[in-house]
């Protein structure tokens, strides 16, 4: 992964093994690595070809399961349980450094849809769909009175979450006025989300394996040409423990503006996780 100035954070975490197993994938054996040995040496004599096809097929084997999905493989209802919960967060880097409020789910009143809220400074429309994907309808920014809303709402978590998928897409936004209703702007954002990948997350609340979500944005708004990244720590059967989001503002001929802030776990998980 490039180093940047939003990635240096997640590159450091990422340096760290998994804990409790050496780095190594607690699903995968080693009996089927000790059968493939034995396999390779029957096939001494044999036309080469014919053992570099076995070595694909056994390496596409042990990557999937009965069910033909990657043994480390996890997923949208794995990463962020759709459940409703309050969790205390902190702000470990940016302006509010230090101020702690609360990250609330519920469930909305259409029923199929759910609000995620971080105290007073914005709040998220989630679903998930058919496929069982995690998706985001819009985001309100609550203080700017500003609503961002997706047509069609984008991808956050695949129903299957795998290290080989890549998600890319042009997608029409808008921005309203949540007191008038006004849409002050409509235009064309791309979408774009890299494979996840393994992290440990270190937290005042301690230390997390888990999976790295990140997601860029970028769209004209008027003059403006803006640049949001988010990178999200998830734990598989409790959700989110970490978050950063960081955004550039271009403005041609003028002062553009930029912003970072990484807000993470507070206290440890109650009986809720």
């Amino acid at each position: 992964m490039q180093k940047t100035p939003f990635t240096n954070e997640i590159a450091r975490q990422m340096e760290t093994p998994l804990s409790g197993n050496g780095g190594k994938d607690p699903t995968m054996s080693e009996d089927p690595m000790k059968e493939m040995r034995r396999t390779l040496l029957s096939l001494r004599g044999r036309p080469l070809y014919f053992g570099i096809v076995f070595l694909c097929v056994f390496c596409l084997g042990c990557w999937s399961n009965a069910a033909g999905e990657p043994r480390d493989a996890s997923s949208a209802e794995k990463l962020f349980p759709l459940k409703s919960r309050q969790r205390p967060f902190v702000f470990t880097e940016g302006k509010r450094e230090g101020e702690r409020m609360p990250l609330r789910l519920n469930r909305k009143k259409e029923g199929k849809r759910w609000r995620l809220q971080l105290g007073d400074l914005f709040a998220a429309v989630l679903f998930r769909d058919s496929n069982g994907d995690l998706r985001l309808k819009e985001i309100t920014k609550l203080k700017e009175h500003m609503r961002i809303s997706y047509h069609p709402a984008v991808s956050l978590i695949s129903a299957v979450v795998r290290p080989d998928i890549v998600v890319s897409q042009q997608v029409e936004t808008r921005v309203t006025d949540t007191r008038t209703g006004e849409v002050s702007y409509q235009t064309l954002m791309t979408h774009r989300m890299p494979p996840v990948s393994r992290a440990t997350f270190k937290t005042p609340a301690g230390d997390y394996d888990g999976l790295l979500v990140q997601v860029e944005q970028e769209g004209t708004f008027g003059l403006a040409t803006v640049t949001a990244r988010f990178a999200g720590g998830f734990v598989p059967g409790a959700g989110l423990v970490h978050a950063q989001l960081d955004y550039i503002v271009d403005k041609p001929l003028f002062f553009g503006s930029a912003g970072m802030h990484i807000v993470e776990l507070a206290e440890p998980f109650g009986d809720e996780q």
